[in-house]
């Protein structure tokens, strides 16, 4: 190997071998150091080339690995949200794969995920479909219309599929699902973390909008934990940190035409409408809000509503059009919660990734200059509709 993986994941990779009845390989290993975009696991990619009984045959794998240290970060726990996603490729996927073949949707209409080829409490492993073609995108940059109407389609057949699996396995889906309360730990190093961040974010801000809005925005900031937490009105499975980066993406001749949402560590049952506009208040800037978010907004109920049907779901007698617009309204100010204290690490500068294992009370990192217009233009939205 050219690089000497953790013990760990050899063991996994020597099952997946196996498994494949190679009778003779190579096996390639580089590991991928993030750009700013993980904080979780230490990621490899895995080539194992070889021959089996009926020829010559490749393999890529994309290697996850818990994280060391994992003790020492004190707003959640890494080991729940490792086993979160790998709940997510090794039940949710085959289930709501099965859920879909037995509806008969067409296999360009279904929602995907990437498929597993190994799952432990320490290791999770995937097909590694950059060599299909995927990829995604600067963590900074702004989605583009496109990018935005699949992701936000995609997203809506992932939170329909949930309800589906609750209508129609309702103790499976309790027992194994719905008990995924969201995964953060709520207390004083939470409160540190949130307060460190976001006043470093609401310093951005020009000297008069910082006197004038700084505790108000603090105070919607200090709302989280009850937006997070919501199971009272619309609720399904949730991605947690549906985002660009978040999203593998295929493109042809320059355009997107096929998303794959990965990262699946915040699982959780909750309002999905968070996940809506965690997508738009994280990718998005104010120029495109204003042209977009409204017809992203209606586009989501309508790919929701259309796709539940297919498996006999009335989206109506779940909510209305009316109640889900009114619940869009009163959870908009998620976007500006996200912006204070989730969207800097997403701007953390190229040389100056934070490191989550420090306490977070205290973490300082330097963020890219773009993040202090984009969070100018969010503080400005919010005094526009009202919510300061």
């Amino acid at each position: 190997m050219a690089q000497e993986l953790p013990i760990k994941v050899k063991e996994s990779i020597q099952k997946i071998i196996q498994r494949e009845n190679f009778v003779s390989h190579d096996v390639e290993t580089k590991k991928i150091y993030p750009d700013g975009s993980g904080f979780m696991g230490d990621l490899y990619v895995v080539d194992v080339r070889g021959t089996t009984k009926d020829g010559r045959k490749e393999m890529s794998l994309f290697v996850k690995q818990i994280i060391h240290n994992a003790e020492r970060i004190s707003i959640y726990s890494v080991e729940d949200i490792f086993a979160r996603e790998a709940l997510a490729y090794r039940e949710l996927c085959p289930v709501f794969e099965d859920l879909q073949i037995e509806a008969g949707i067409p296999e360009n209409e279904r929602f995907k995920m990437v498929k597993k080829q190994e799952c432990t409490k320490d290791v999770i492993i995937l097909k590694n479909v950059c060599k299909k073609g995927y990829k995604t995108y600067y963590r900074m940059d702004v989605v583009s219309p496109k990018f935005a109407e699949l992701a936000i389609k995609e997203l809506a057949r992932f939170h329909g599929l949930s309800l589906v699996l609750e209508k129609q396995r309702p103790k499976y889906f309790d027992e194994v699902f719905k008990c995924l309360k969201q995964p953060f730990i709520f207390g004083e190093a939470w409160n540190d973390f949130v307060g460190n961040v976001s006043k470093s974010s609401i310093k951005l801000l020009d000297d008069d909008k910082r006197e004038k809005y700084g505790d108000k925005i603090m105070n919607i900031v200090h709302k989280y934990e009850d937006y997070i937490s919501d199971t009272k009105h619309f609720s399904t499975l949730c991605h947690g940190d549906y985002k660009n980066c978040n999203i593998m993406v295929k493109e042809k001749n320059g355009a997107c035409f096929e998303v794959l949402p990965i990262d699946f560590q915040i699982l959780h049952y909750g309002c999905p409408i968070n996940d809506l506009i965690y997508f738009i208040f994280t990718g998005t800037d104010q120029a495109f809000r204003k042209e977009h978010m409204e017809n992203l907004k209606d586009l989501y109920y309508e790919t929701l509503k259309n796709f539940v049907s297919n498996f006999g779901v009335r989206l109506t007698e779940v909510i209305s059009k009316g109640e889900f617009d009114e619940l869009f309204k009163s959870k908009l100010d998620f976007g500006l919660m996200i912006n204070c204290f989730y969207v800097p690490f997403m701007f953390s500068a190229e040389n100056d990734v934070p490191d989550v294992t420090e306490p977070l009370g205290d973490i300082s990192f330097k963020t890219d200059e773009r993040f202090g217009i984009r969070f100018r233009e969010v503080v400005d939205d919010f005094i526009e509709w009202g919510y300061l």
